[in-house]
């Protein structure tokens, strides 16, 4: 184990390639590697000095064909994310990373936050009753907050840098961890399958999560949006959505509202209501910033 200029990463040399899978816990002070049609002869785990976030590494055997190492953080310390991925012919590395610095004043000042407006011309989502493209009212809110996050301070990276970008869905969360993301926030807007009846209830905005260390996120940009969006609350809901897996920073997809219903599609169209929207999303975005981020605070 070594420290890295975000937080540590962790190496485990195998004698080749196999398959692994990453559990962290709810906590989010712990993170389980799982390696398969693997037996351990590991006698010295070495952390080069000591780390200031991670506490212990250990292993077992966990069943047979199963080797389980397991990191446990520093008391008080918490993941913002992680990345694992193999380095080489048999370097298994987990890649381990701790709350960035947060300004109290200017939460997100600094912050390189990833807007993923869903889509793209190839497949340009759920159409209006009057035409609007998903992909273009995905890309207009985009546009919105990262009006707002340059005023903040913050760095705001696009997935689709135009509207007429061709980015595919895989490409979208492995964009976050190469151009080094701290937040990602897929943005799309909602419809429903034939058949289904629109006004069975009410429909508006949900928010998505998958990983524990994104829950926190998700919270904070839902209660932003109940708060400030003109549009009925379908609530927080975790989702086994691929851009939402993205694990190595915290990350959400937001429906903001209905294609479908051509009130909503309406709004849709409007600046005013996209704004209202970006606010919202940036008002969360500073929430959770202030609330997981590093603001010099001990734990």
């Amino acid at each position: 184990m070594t420290e890295t200029p975000l937080g540590a990463s962790v190496r485990i040399a195998l004698s080749e390639r196999v398959a692994f899978d990453v559990a962290e816990n709810d906590a989010q002070d712990a993170v389980v590697v799982r390696i398969y049609s693997a037996t351990g002869h590991t006698n010295i785990v070495s952390t080069e000095g000591g780390s200031e976030f991670v506490d212990q590494v250990r292993w077992r055997q966990e069943a047979t064909g199963v080797v389980a190492v397991t990191v446990r953080l520093k008391p008080g310390r918490k993941l913002w994310g992680w990345n694992a991925h193999y380095d080489g012919a048999s370097s298994l590395h987990l890649d381990l990373r701790r709350p960035p610095h947060v300004n109290r004043k200017r939460p997100l000042e600094g912050l390189r936050v990833m807007l993923d407006p869903g889509h793209m011309p190839s497949a340009s989502g759920a159409t209006g009753p009057l035409g609007t493209k998903e992909m273009d009212a995905n890309y207009a809110i985009a546009q919105a907050a990262a009006e707002l996050l340059l005023r903040e301070g913050a760095i705001p990276l696009l997935t689709r840098g135009t509207t007429t970008d061709e980015v595919s869905l895989v490409d979208r969360p492995k964009q976050a961890v190469e151009r080094g993301a701290d937040m990602f926030i897929s943005l799309h807007n909602n419809a429903l399958p034939d058949g289904t009846n629109p006004f069975s209830k009410a429909r508006g905005f949900t928010v998505f999560y998958y990983h524990p260390h994104s829950l926190a996120l998700g919270r904070a940009v839902h209660d932003a949006y109940a708060a400030a969006a003109p549009v009925p609350d379908e609530g927080l809901q975790w989702d086994n959505l691929l851009v939402a897996r993205l694990s190595a920073v915290p990350a959400i997809l937001i429906e903001n509202a209905y294609m479908i219903l051509p009130e909503q599609e309406a709004l849709l169209n409007e600046p005013a209501f996209r704004e209202k929207l970006a606010r919202a999303l940036i008002a969360g975005l500073k929430a959770f910033a202030l609330e997981a981020g590093d603001t010099g605070k001990k734990p």
